[in-house]
Formats: C-alpha cells, structure tokens, sequence
C-alpha cells in the first residue's frame, strides 16, 4: 500500500464515520474524490470493510440477514450520488462476509441427528455401482456412492434437495453436507438448509438459501453456478472467500484455488428447470391468491383432521383476521375416507356446497396395519382428484406431518406418500400445505410436536398445521392464537338422564315407547361440571376431553364392562318442523319419538360434531329422544344442516 499517511488517515477516519452510519453529504463528497481513479485507495477501503466485519463476527455479531440486492437495484445507482453507490456496495460486502462468517460456523457444529440423514425423492434410470439406493421413500445414512447414470435426487433431513447427475461418486457427509468427487449436482435449498455445503478437492461452496450447481472438470476444477440466491466460495487452497450471486458463474482451480468467472450457462443443468418445477407450491405462499371470504371449505382426512384442533384455530385466525365476513369451515373428518364411496361423497361432501376442499391423509394410513403402498395411494388420490374436478372444487393438498421416530416402516412409507403429494400438487397446478417441510424446521426449536402414537399432533403441531394451511389458502401472515375460545355447539341438548344397562339388552319400538327415567338414573348436565384436574392444566384449551366437554360433548360416562349407556332427553317445540340431529363421538343409536333414526352398526365414521347430520322431524309440544352410547357422545338439534365451525 502507497497511500501517504495523510491521506491514510484521512480515509480511515471517512471510512469509520461510513460504517457508523454518521458519514454526511460533505464527507461522502470527499470519500469519492479519495477513491475516484485511485486502485490503492480502493483497496484500502475494500480492505478496511472487510476487517470491520470480521471485527464484528469476532465480537460476537449477530446472525446476519443476508440482502442481496437485485439487477434493477443496482441499475438504480445511476441515480445516486458516487459515495452511496461505494456505501452500498461495502455494506454488501459487509452483509456477505458476517453471513459467510456464520455459515462456516453452523456448518463446523451442525450434528447428524439420527442414523438417517436423507431420503430419496426421485429415481429416473439410475444405476448404482455397489449398493445404492433402489427405490423412492428410502432413508439413507451417511457414506460413499458411485451412480454410474441416470438422475437420483435426494432430499436431506435439512430440508435441502440434491439432484444428482450420473456418472457422480459422492459422499453424504451430513444432513447439510455432500462431498462431491465427480459428476455434477444441483442444491436447492430452502432458507432452513441454508449453510448446506457442496465440498470438492478445489473447496466448499455454501448456500445462503439458494439453488446452484456444482461440477467437477476433468483437470479436478471445479464449476459453480447460481441460479437464485447466493452462494459463499471458499477455496481449500487459501482463506479467500468470494460471494457469488445470482446469474453468475465461476470456476475454482483445485491446486491455486483462485474463483475466476466463466460464462452463466442456464441450460448447463437441465434438471435445475425441472426440479424447480416439482416444489412444493407453496413454497411461496404469496404465489396463491387469498381465498374470498365466500369460500366454503371442507377438510377431509384421518385422526388428526378428526380432532379439528387445527381447523378450529384457522376459523379463529379467520375471525381475527376478516371479522364476520369470512370462509366457512366444515370438517368431513374420517366420516369420508379416502376410499369413499359414490353416496359417501354425495353425503359428506357435496351437501357442504363447497368450493375447496383440503386433503389430510397420510399418517394414519401410513401408521395401519395393512397400510396402502404407494401404488395403491397414488391410485386413490388421483380418484379423489378427478372427482373433485368434475364438481369444479379446488383441492388443497397438505403433506403428511412426520410420525416420529419410534415408526420407522411408518415414516418410509409417509415419505413416498408425501413425495406423491407432492408431485401431483407441481404436475396440476395445485394448493399445497407441505406440513411435513413445516414439522421439520419447526422440530429445530426443540418444540415436541407428534405425540408418541405418531397420528396426533400436539397442540404446537396443530399450530404449525394451521399455519401451513393459512399459507397455502393465501393467509400467510394470520395471526394463530395459543388459546383456543370456545363455546357450546349450536342447539346442544342441555340435560339429560343415564343409567348403565347389560349391552345385549337392545331396544325396539315399545321398549322406547315405555322407558321413563326414575331415581336410580342420573342426572347429565351440558356442559359437565369442571372436572378436579381441570384447574390444574395452563391451558385447558389444549386437552380435547376438556374443551369438547366446553363445546356440549358428554365424556367418561363410566359403566362396568359388558354394559353400554342409554339416555333420555326431553325436546320442546312451538310447532312442527323438520330438523337435523347431528351426532359426534361415540353414539351407537338414537330413537325419536318412538322411531329409530340412526344405527351406528359397527361403523366408525370419527369423533367430530356433526359427523352424522340426520334429517328428523320435531312435533309440537314435547319430544322424547333415546339414545344408546359408549362412554362419550355429542347430540345437537338445528334446523340448518349447513352450520360450519365457529
């Protein structure tokens, strides 16, 4: 450096005042008559930047956000003054260094957690040298691979998604790290997996949140090109670190390890336009229009769609959010299962009037006994796809959320379902809720979010469920609440009177006719008194025995085994009129004024209020309703059978 120690001097004191933020118009001016023509006093300042923000990371800076600013923004320098324009390009430089800085850090104390740190998403021709992996869903471990051709893409526990072109010998290293020997990859990364790094004989390239590419040449150099986002070049052969941006390429020689530039060749990874085309939809939730306040929604799936926590904190995140005027929620639960039938869905879903409705199958099925193959739930979604396209409904499909690692079998089996999900939402053009993507990178916060059965959500799993789901219906900034509010279902029953009886002992017309409660019944007030434990929970919203009981269910009515429980209600009307019992829980039958209108008969339709919606006729005066339950049950009586959740 030739700088006299004046003007030294007085650089250094321009440039602190700059990086301070307390550099007026008047020193601007003089920085750019300083810097202006004069490559050593560049240098200086470049130099001096750089040491600012290896000060700052040293000191304990916090975890940058990196900023990186676009073709238009820097075409709009033309506007400004030359010493903006130097303070913009050092606070890139600034930005991208600390990044760098943290990246190399998290990557250096990123742990493998768990034996398995991938999953293969996609096979096209691949074949393997030695024993690599033969089929999509399968997990892999860390170690050394040689595909000899064909396409492979694996997506790591990170969240990132590697496309690997053939012939390639690579090593998975970690859930954010490859060590690529030969051949050539493609990294997408989602801001989750940022730090996932890419490491060659000539260095390391590390993502910011980005999709590039990376090849080794034949003299061991090695090629990296980005397509989104940026990418920290860090070559083995000395402490250089050089961001590259998108739109750019460069290559890194593996004995010097200088980056020098080379020409961006969109074309050169043909697989990065169609990957790129097979993620997940709503990957960017501002993508999909909000839906209108018109919209009348029905949720289909398993166990956890059953216990509509998450559905009853979208509907309060909607009421928050667009007041009365807002989409109706109806929830199909396990009453319409994925293998429906013609009148089931006439019945479930098309008397709902909807215009969307969300998919949730996944776990539960991946969980069973005889559970689907991927085959055979491809087959049954596609069925359920096209049924939905002919009625003009607009599906949105949601990712199965992880079953936990105690189902192994289970979550290999979701991952193929989940990856079917996922190429039917990108192949039609769909809503997608990838709730499994969610569940991960929530997962990192130490939340416990699956309960051990591996099909019910925990009360912060259902928050990431609706969060995900508000995403996709293009919601994704609704507020979602920790607490649910809840009040009595409409026309709830208010008492009733039960007893315990020997389960063989049936009813029939006249038995209903002459049953009249005496002393020995009791008396069930809805809702049921506050139970000893109640008080003792932080939030009894989160327990579903407690907040049903708030909503009208009846729960834990004991009786001894071989019995089951019969109860009698008594219904005023002030006219005749045509109603519709709604049934939840456990009801096995129920008798209206003598006659039989509903019989469970062994079929188990879910829990959920209003999965049953009986047509009934109430007369004038007083009405006599019997039922015969388990241990829970829910009755209500409106005249509307189209109520959707509060």
């Amino acid at each position: 450096m030739s700088q006299p120690n004046d003007k030294h001097a007085e650089l250094d004191a321009l440039v602190n005042k700059l990086v301070d933020g307390q550099l007026d118009d008047a020193g601007g001016a003089r920085l750019n008559e300083l810097l202006y023509g004069d490559p050593d006093a560049c240098e200086f300042y470049l130099n001096h930047m750089a040491l600012h923000a290896h000060l700052k990371w040293e000191m304990g800076a916090a975890t940058p956000t990196v900023i990186v600013p676009s073709a238009s923004a820097f075409a709009s320098q033309r506007t400004l003054r030359p010493w903006q324009r130097y303070a913009i390009a050092a606070m890139v430089l600034l930005t991208l260094t600390l990044a760098a800085a943290w990246v190399f850090r998290t990557d250096r104390e990123d742990p493998i957690v768990g034996p398995f740190i991938a999953t293969v998403e996609k096979i096209d021709s691949a074949q393997w040298r030695g024993d690599g992996p033969r089929s999509v869903g399968q997990k892999l471990r860390p170690g050394e691979m040689s595909l000899v051709s064909g396409t492979a893409v694996l997506r790591f526990s990170s969240g990132a998604s590697v496309v690997i072109t053939g012939p390639a010998d690579f090593t998975l290293e970690s859930p954010k790290g490859i060590d690529l020997r030969s051949g050539s990859v493609l990294v997408v990364a989602p801001p989750e997996a940022s730090g996932f790094t890419v490491r060659t004989a000539a260095g390391r390239f590390i993502d910011l949140g980005t999709e590039f590419g990376v090849s080794i040449n034949a003299d061991r150099s090695t090629d990296v090109q980005v397509y989104q986002g940026v990418v920290i070049a860090r070559p083995g052969a000395n402490d250089l670190v050089v961001p590259v941006l998108a739109r750019e390429a460069g290559r890194m020689d593996a004995e010097r390890g200088d980056l020098v530039s080379i020409p961006f060749d969109a074309g050169r990874y043909p697989a990065a336009s169609s990957h790129r085309a097979t993620q997940p939809a709503s990957a960017n939730p501002s993508s999909h229009k909000p839906l209108p306040p018109t919209a009348r929604i029905v949720f289909m799936g398993d166990r956890a769609t059953d216990r509509e926590t998450h559905l009853l904190l979208i509907g309060q995140a909607f009421q928050k959010l667009l007041g009365t005027s807002r989409p109706a929620l109806f929830n199909a639960g396990e009453s319409l299962m994925l293998s429906y039938t013609e009148p089931d869905f006439q019945e479930d879903m098309l008397t709902f009037r909807p215009t969307h409705v969300v998919i949730e199958f996944g776990p539960q099925i991946a969980l069973a006994p005889r559970p689907r193959t991927p085959e055979k739930f491809e087959a049954d979604i596609v069925r359920l796809l096209d049924r939905l396209k002919t009625e003009n409904i607009e599906p949105i499909i949601t990712t199965g959320f992880p079953v936990g690692q105690r189902h192994v079998e289970a979550q290999r089996l979701l991952d193929g379902y989940n990856q079917i999900l996922r190429r039917l939402a990108a192949e039609r053009g769909l809503r997608l809720a990838d709730a499994e993507k969610q569940f991960y990178v929530a997962s990192r916060s130490g939340m416990t979010l699956v309960a051990d059965n591996g099909t019910d959500p925990t009360f912060a799993g259902d928050r990431e469920l609706a969060k995900t789901l508000l995403s996709a219906m293009g919601y994704p900034d609704a507020p979602i609440e920790t607490t649910l509010h809840t009040a009595l279902l409409p026309g709830v029953i208010p008492q009733w009177w039960y007893h315990a009886k020997p389960f063989q002992q049936k009813l029939d017309p006249q038995t209903v006719r002459d049953l009249e409660p005496d002393a020995a019944w009791k008396i069930l007030t809805i809702p049921q008194p506050e139970d000893t434990f109640l008080g003792r929970l932080a939030d009894s919203s989160h327990s579903i025995t407690y907040r049903d009981r708030a909503r009208g269910f009846a729960t834990n009515l004991l009786h001894h085994p071989g019995e089951i429980t019969e109860a009698v209600a008594y219904i005023d009307s002030d006219r005749d009129k045509n109603v519709f019992v709604n049934t939840g829980a456990m009801l096995n039958t129920i008798w209206l004024n003598g006659e039989k209108i509903f019989d469970r008969d062994g079929k188990w339709t879910g829990w959920h209020a209003g999965k049953e919606r009986i047509p009934a006729h109430l007369k004038t005066g007083q009405n006599k309703i019997v039922i015969e339950i388990e241990s829970s049950f829910f009755l209500s009586i409106t005249e509307s059978r189209d109520w959707p959740l509060p």
